[in-house]
């Protein structure tokens, strides 16, 4: 109710203007808010005044609000754009309510400009000049966009309604009573009378064009409600514009009237981006309306409208940056979903390794345990005696005379005889000028008595009587050791006896003689080895120029193990006395000029394994003793001048590896005591005077793995049974006298590397299963009767080096495969030059080397 008798906000004649006024534009005048004025009439014009037009009046100074104040008041546009609202809802603008209020109709063309006093109460904010000036923006933009939402029928009425009352009326209680009320949205407006939107029309401008410049437009208002929640609007408006999103990927505009956006309507920055969805979300006190931002900041000033497509790529552009910004969260959740899965991987992956390092570290610990727990027997270091042999063995240096020092000998110069300055001339050069030794110092020869008593007893067993000016080796060795302090360094014996043999095989001429007879330990010079214990167990000098023989009194060096003096000039025999070593195992004379032959007490050297006499002159029979040496594992007797039949004993030599007879004159047949050889694996006795066959036990020697007979007379067929031989290297049959044809079972024996079957009498065709032997590397068939053309299957020995098919009756040409081998390892092919229809047709030196003229068959 109303006080002073004024009729209510629901009277008719209430809400309706003077006679003759017009009605106020609701959408440019001031908000008020508050209370109503005190007076019922204060907003109220005269009878017979039109109403103001708040658009153009000019609002009053009055203080201004600060930056960033929430009391404007939004206004929006019905086909979208950009949306303000405020965020205080207290101090919202009151808009009179449009729903509730009469429909009125709004001539702005006729209405005149008359000021308004729109200073709001006091109990209430004042608006600024900028609050105003916006104010009158957006409703300018109102009323410039009307083209585009159809005015509603109410606002279109002739009948004259009263102005708005200065405060938000109470709410409409519900009623049968509907006549305030605005049409719903499935109620037909009221009818526009036909002359409407010809008032005041200009003849040149359509009715389109009219009806927006003079129409307001009707505007849902929007009331707050408190379940609101903005951002259930904001995933609303994000989803209904995500498939909008997808049409514009694929869609380009490509409409002349784009040209009119300038470069900051195309181009959006991060910050533009994030100002569009900020805005999406926005609502308006006036409802979903969206007004757009860019319109102009005064009346005078105003942009041209944009058209329908500018606005619609504006918003279609918006919704994809929208879906853009979501699909780049969600692809930036995925990588950090990825990275730390990666990470989780990373940590499982460095625990399972530690892990199995704990285990390793585990299992090594246990099984080092073990190992010290349980009792094992140690094992003798190289070239070390066999204490296990030996529990009593207690050996250490002989050392009688140490620290007793004696006139020094001078150093040994070859071929001078002038000893006027030397005090005592080395003996060596003494024997070599004068023939005995006649400068001796006395302390020196004191000495040498003492020492000669020594060697007698423990050398030579009682036996030895020589004068001090003598050149025996024995007597030199034994002047040295007098002399100085030489014999501190090392046991007393094994320096005498390696002075002895350095004496006896002329070490002044030895091409190294390092630390040879000099106060360093014996087991430093060069070719000596000794044990822990300072025991020699070695001594070898190979390839250094030794002349002379071996001293007998090495047998005295009960240590030794190896003795090997090959490839010098040693001469003489084996002393009988060397076989009787009781540690010696390698026994390796070969490349020398030995003569004699193997004593018979070979069969004392029960710990002999290696044996190697071959290249030198010795002769005669070998002896059956050497059956009796079951330890030997090397046997090589080659190059030398034995005769006669070979030992049947030596079949018990079962631990025997290697035997070497060739290059001798051994006759008779091969024993067929050799298939006990079952160990065997190097069989060479080629170049000897032997007759008969093959024992086809010998295929029992399952570990052969080098078998060359060649050149030794053997005859026959050579046994099928070798073809399980799987591990036969080279097989070497050249030069005797096999014949048939050549086996087909040689392509069984894969192994194979060198197959050598020439000079034979070998018939028929090369077998094509040779072709299975990929590994082969010598293959001759030269000098025998083999005949046909060349097998294809031969191209298939790739690592092929030599082959020989000269002196044949092969014909025809190479196959391309076997020529292609001259391509890769073959660098030695022979054949016989075609000569009518004999010879092969090989092109030199594209397939063949070479080729021989005037000889075929086998010669």
């Amino acid at each position: 109710m109303n006080s002073g008798g004024d009729p209510p906000a629901s009277s008719p004649d209430a809400n309706q203007p003077a006679p003759g006024t017009a009605a106020p534009d609701l959408f440019d005048s001031e908000p008020e808010h508050g209370p109503p004025a005190s007076s019922p009439d204060a907003n109220q014009p005269a009878s017979g005044t039109a109403a103001p037009d708040l658009l153009d009046s000019e609002p009053e100074p009055g203080p201004q609000p600060a930056a960033g104040s929430d009391t404007a008041s939004t206004a929006a546009s019905n086909t979208g754009g950009d949306v303000y609202f405020t965020d205080d809802y207290s101090e919202a603008p009151s808009i009179a309510n449009v729903s509730q209020a009469p429909s009125t109709r709004t001539n702005l063309s006729q209405a005149p400009s008359t000021q308004v006093d729109s200073k709001p109460p006091d109990n209430e904010p004042d608006f600024d000049d900028q609050s105003r000036a916006t104010t009158r923006s957006n409703a300018s933009s109102l009323r410039q966009q009307s083209v585009q939402t159809p005015a509603p029928a109410d606002l279109l009425s002739d009948e004259p309604t009263a102005p708005p009352p200065s405060q938000p009326p109470p709410p409409v209680p519900q009623s049968d009573d509907q006549s305030t009320a605005p049409p719903g949205p499935d109620e037909p407006a009221s009818k526009i009378p036909d002359d409407f939107f010809q008032q005041d029309k200009p003849k040149n401008e359509d009715d389109a064009t009219y009806y927006s410049r003079n129409t307001v437009e009707y505007v849902q208002p929007f009331y707050r409600d408190d379940n609101y929640d903005e951002e259930d609007y904001i995933e609303e408006d994000e989803e209904e514009s995500e498939s909008e999103a997808e049409e514009f990927k694929d869609e380009k505009f490509k409409d002349d009237d784009m040209s009119s956006l300038g470069a900051e309507d195309n181009e959006f920055s991060d910050d533009d981006e994030e100002e569009v969805f900020k805005d999406v979300g926005r609502r308006s006190w006036f409802g979903r309306n969206r007004v757009n931002n860019d319109v102009a900041k005064n009346n005078e000033e105003t942009e041209p409208l944009e058209t329908e497509e500018q606005k619609e790529y504006k918003r279609r552009r918006a919704a994809f940056l929208r879906l853009k910004k979501r699909n780049d969260e969600k692809q930036k959740a995925r990588d950090k979903a990825d990275a730390d899965e990666r990470r989780r991987r990373r940590k499982r992956c460095m625990a399972w390794c530690c892990c199995c390092i704990c285990w390793l570290i585990i299992l090594i610990l246990l099984v080092m345990l073990i190992l010290w727990l349980i009792p094992y027997e140690e094992e003798p270091p190289l070239n070390t005696d066999d204490d296990e042999e030996n529990p009593d063995d207690d050996w250490v240096p002989f050392r009688p005379y140490e620290g007793i020092v004696t006139t020094p000998m001078d150093p040994y110069v070859e071929e001078d005889c002038d000893f006027t300055d030397d005090v005592f001339p080395h003996v060596i050069s003494q024997c070599e000028c004068m023939g005995n030794i006649t400068i001796i110092p006395d302390d020196v020869l004191q000495l040498w008595y003492e020492i000669r008593e020594d060697v007698k007893e423990e050398i030579y067993d009682g036996e030895y009587d020589e004068p001090p000016w003598s050149c025996e080796p024995s007597n030199q060795a034994a002047l040295w050791l007098a002399s100085g302090d030489v014999r501190d360094a090392g046991d007393l014996y094994q320096r005498f006896l390696m002075a002895l043999s350095f004496v006896q095989m002329n070490g002044t001429q030895w091409d190294q003689s390092n630390l040879w007879l000099t106060s360093e330990n014996e087991c430093t010079w060069l070719g000596v080895q000794c044990n822990a214990r300072l025991r020699m167990n070695s001594f070898a000098l190979d390839t250094n120029n030794v002349h002379g023989s071996l001293p007998p009194a090495l047998y005295k060096l009960t240590g030794l193990r190896t003795l090997s003096i090959t490839r010098n000039h040693l001469s003489g025999t084996i002393p009988l006395e060397l076989l009787l070593m009781p540690n010696l195992e390698h026994l390796i004379l070969y490349a020398n000029q030995l003569r004699g032959s193997i004593p018979t007490y070979i069969s004392k050297a029960t710990k002999l394994r290696t044996l190697l006499l071959s290249n030198n002159l010795f002769f005669g029979r070998l002896v059956t003793n050497i059956g009796e040496v079951t330890t030997l594992e090397k046997l090589s007797v080659g190059f030398n001048e034995f005769w006669r039949e070979i030992p049947t004993e030596m079949g018990l030599l079962t631990n025997l590896e290697m035997l070497v007879l060739e290059n001798n004159r051994f006759s008779g047949t091969l024993p067929t005591e050799f298939a006990h050889l079952t160990n065997m694996k190097n069989f060479m006795m080629s170049r000897n005077l032997m007759v008969g066959t093959i024992p086809t036990t010998y295929a029992q020697m399952t570990g052969l793995v080098d078998f060359n007979i060649a050149y030794t007379g053997i005859g026959g067929v050579f046994p099928k049974e070798f073809q399980v031989l799987t591990g036969l290297n080279r097989l070497d049959l050249g030069g005797n006298n096999f014949v048939g044809t050549v086996m087909t079972e040689f392509g069984h024996m894969q192994g194979l590397h060198w197959l050598a079957l020439n000079d034979n009498d070998l018939t028929g065709t090369i077998p094509t299963e040779l072709g299975y032997l990929v590994n082969m590397t010598r293959l001759s068939f030269k000098d025998t009767l083999v005949k046909g053309t060349i097998p294809t299957q031969l191209g298939f020995m790739t690592r092929l080096q030599d082959l020989a098919l000269s002196q044949t009756d092969l014909t025809g040409a190479p196959p391309p495969e076997v020529c292609a081998l001259r391509l890769l390892d073959l660098n030695l092919f022979v054949t016989d030059c075609q000569e009518g229809n004999l010879g092969i047709d090989c092109p030199v030196p594209d397939c063949c080397t070479f080729c021989r003229r005037g000889v075929h068959g086998n010669g």
